[in-house]
C-alpha cells in the first residue's frame, strides 16, 4: 500500500476496490486484500470518500488535486488493463 495513488471505486454490491490506475491488478502478487481501516490510516485523504454512493468511483492525478467522482463499471471480461500513460 505504500507509494500508490489510489483511485476508489464502491461497487453495486457495497465492495470496495482501492487501486492506483497504473498498474495491473490481475498480475500475480499485484494486490493485497486490507481492511479499509488500514487503507484510510496509510492515506487520510480517503476518508472523505466513505459517503461516496455504490457503483461510483473517485479518480484524481495527485494527492494536492480534488476527487472526482463518476460512475463506476468494470472492464468487459475482453479488454484488457491499459494504463492511462500507455493508451495511445
Amino acid at each position: 500500500m505504500e507509494n500508490c495513488q489510489p483511485d476508489t471505486w464502491r461497487t453495486d454490491d457495497n465492495d470496495w476496490l482501492v487501486g492506483d490506475a497504473v498498474n495491473d491488478p490481475n498480475v500475480d502478487e499485484a494486490a493485497i486484500a486490507a481492511h479499509i481501516r488500514h487503507v484510510v490510516d496509510a492515506d487520510p485523504t480517503l476518508e472523505p470518500l466513505a459517503t461516496l454512493p455504490p457503483g461510483y468511483q473517485a479518480l484524481r492525478m495527485s494527492p494536492q488535486e480534488r476527487w472526482e467522482i463518476e460512475p463506476f463499471t468494470y472492464l468487459p471480461d475482453d479488454e484488457p488493463f491499459v494504463a492511462e500513460d500507455d493508451r495511445p
